[in-house]
């Protein structure tokens, strides 16, 4: 039988983890897939700049979650749990 609490502590866990993460990380890393989608764009390289580029939605959607979910500074963990466990 498996222990209930196991999702429960995979889920604490990345939301230690997403705290860990500075929050100007996102928008560099966002910076970094624009900037170097357009370097793969200027070589010829258009499948992979297209690849490249559609990742920067993608950090900018978990740095909109992040910051959403810890507005204060509280533990991010506490407000995702505080909000769906009502």
């Amino acid at each position: 039988m498996q222990n209930p609490n196991v999702p429960e502590a995979a889920q604490h866990d990345v939301f230690r983890f997403l705290a860990n993460i500075p929050a100007e990380a996102y928008m560099y890393a966002m910076l970094a897939s624009v900037l170097g989608s357009a370097a793969m764009y200027l070589m010829g390289r258009r499948h992979t700049a297209l690849f490249i580029g559609e990742w920067a939605p993608t950090f900018v959607a978990i740095g909109l979650f992040y910051k959403l979910l810890r507005p204060s500074g509280r533990n991010v963990g506490e407000r995702f749990e505080s909000a769906f466990t009502r």
